[in-house]
């Protein structure tokens, strides 16, 4: 009997001691069990893939799962391999795609796809141009390149930049002869060379510019590019001659003294070439009448029914040209 009260009382201290070291214990909460967040982490947030090519970036940190979305497919694709992206570069443009993972993550990551180098159609341009003129401006075509091009000349008393048309056409236009660059740089710092070079002449027409000339035998009279030619079918109003006063030939058109333009010089319109010639041109109604002294005549043909010839003189640095065709003497 006395054994059993001494095991009742131990058992008694035993679960009091038992209660009393659970009671020193807090209480869990689940709510106060905090959440460890997940930071979504890639090697780099901004991606540059040369244009037609492919490259990756890796995430570092995440909450699996990985899922993409690409704004502008026809740029650039993002695709998701385990923990790799792969990027595929279709065409120049900047562009970005959406990255979200398993714990609610998401990061826009953005993505320059561009060209490495700028390609032109040309690396070396050759000018031939009149003496003086703004004719025969040269195009350089950008094959590849960024876009927002700026286009600089080495020397502008060689050649100047003119225009540039549709971000990819750059006009360029010889001034005087020499030898100079284009340099074109793009948006992204590229830059490329063209090298210039121009010559000029103070030829006024080439043997096929004559041959073309003599090819027709409609009545007419050409003076120079800025002004006109002059035809019966354009101008009925005015009168073109052909005819000697003295030792000189006088060929031209004309409407009294209010618009003509005369060619002079000695000589009996054969073939050949005629020196001290003279040119006296009134083109606009009551304008200025210019003089154009010392000129050269050439006669090209003479068929015996017409006469053809080319005239030229350089004044102020500047070659003026003109031809004609008309009924002989």
């Amino acid at each position: 009997m006395k054994t059993r009260l001494i095991y009742s009382s131990l058992i008694s201290l035993l679960l009091a001691s038992g209660f009393t070291a659970c009671s020193n214990t807090p209480e869990v909460n689940p709510k106060d069990i905090a959440t460890e967040e997940t930071e979504l982490k890639l090697e780099s947030d901004t991606l540059m893939v040369p244009v037609g090519e492919e490259t990756s970036t890796k995430i570092i940190n995440g909450g699996g799962n990985y899922k993409v979305i690409n704004e502008a497919p026809e740029i650039a694709v993002a695709t998701i391999d385990k923990d790799n992206i792969n990027i595929k570069s279709f065409k120049q443009g900047f562009t970005a795609f959406i990255l979200s993972d398993d714990a609610d993550n998401y990061k826009r990551i953005v993505v320059k796809s561009m060209y490495t180098s700028i390609v032109l159609d040309t690396n070396e341009i050759s000018i031939k141009k009149l003496l003086g003129h703004d004719l025969n401006d040269k195009t350089i075509i950008i094959k590849k390149g960024n876009g927002d091009y700026e286009v600089e000349s080495g020397d502008e008393n060689v050649v100047k930049f003119v225009t540039i048309q549709k971000d990819s056409i750059v006009h360029i236009r010889g001034i005087h002869t020499g030898e100079t660059t284009i340099k074109i740089t793009d948006a992204a710092g590229l830059t490329a060379q063209v090298k210039v070079t121009v010559n000029e002449t103070d030829i006024p027409f080439t043997d096929e510019e004559k041959q073309e000339i003599m090819n027709s035998d409609v009545k007419r009279v050409f003076w120079d590019e800025d002004l006109q030619q002059w035809t019966p079918e354009r101008y009925n109003y005015l009168t073109a001659f052909n005819h000697k006063v003295g030792t000189e030939n006088r060929v031209g058109y004309e409407y009294s003294d209010y618009r003509f333009i005369r060619i002079f010089f000695d000589g009996d319109e054969s073939v050949g070439v005629y020196e001290n010639a003279r040119v006296d041109a009134c083109p606009q109604w009551y304008g200025e009448t210019t003089h154009y002294a010392p000129a050269k005549v050439e006669i090209i043909k003479n068929d015996g029914t017409n006469v053809w010839g080319i005239v030229s003189v350089i004044k102020n640095k500047r070659l003026y040209r003109g031809y004609f065709c008309l009924p002989k003497q």
